[in-house]
């Protein structure tokens, strides 16, 4: 039914709403801001990564907010100058099996979950709060650029360099059990170990 109801222009909002996942109310900013050509600081615990706040032209130099600058700190480092030599070229060697599914699973959901959400939305309650709010990372972990390294390195050294509030994990969780986290993640969160999202 959205679509008969939104102006032609506006679908592809919509379509990329849906696959986020995105609120109804969410839904009704995106289209009203756009619509009216604005742009508007979202408030805290609204994520970043919805359509509004992606067009093109306000990541023009000066015209992006500081809430959009850390969003592409880290990314603009790991293009500019890679990850540190500690993770550089470093690549998951765990296959993705049952057993480390569900170990990734575990792993995540008693140090990720409680700010990204059980499936990644990054609507997790205790990230609610933050700003920037905790990263979409159902959608991150799909980016070209998000290879092993670079997800590697964003989870053990954490956001202090970027001004986020997501902690560095290299002291509290062994490498494997990092990489187990990741494998997790790109089988796409599922609900248990075993059942692997294409």
């Amino acid at each position: 039914m959205w679509p008969s109801i939104v102006p032609r222009p506006f679908n592809h909002v919509v379509r990329a709403m849906r696959s986020c996942g995105v609120c109804l109310a969410g839904a009704l900013l995106a289209l009203t801001t756009q619509a009216r050509g604005e742009h508007l600081e979202p408030p805290l615990g609204w994520d970043i990564w919805d359509p509004t706040w992606s067009s093109r032209e306000i990541w023009k130099g000066g015209q992006e907010t500081e809430t959009m600058r850390w969003r592409v700190e880290r990314h603009k480092a790991y293009i500019d100058e890679g990850v540190p030599e500690a993770y550089r070229n470093a690549s998951n060697p765990l296959p993705r099996i049952p057993s480390v599914l569900e170990a990734g699973h575990q792993l995540y959901q008693q140090n990720c979950g409680s700010c990204h959400d059980k499936n990644g939305s990054g609507r997790g309650k205790a990230g609610l709060s933050l700003h920037p709010s905790p990263a979409l990372l159902v959608h991150l972990v799909r980016l070209p650029t998000r290879v092993d390294e670079y997800l590697l390195w964003s989870i053990a050294e954490g956001g202090e360099d970027f001004a986020s509030e997501m902690p560095a994990f290299k002291n509290a969780l062994d490498r494997d059990q990092i990489w187990q986290i990741i494998t997790y993640m790109r089988a796409g969160f599922p609900a248990t170990g075993g059942d692997v999202k294409n």
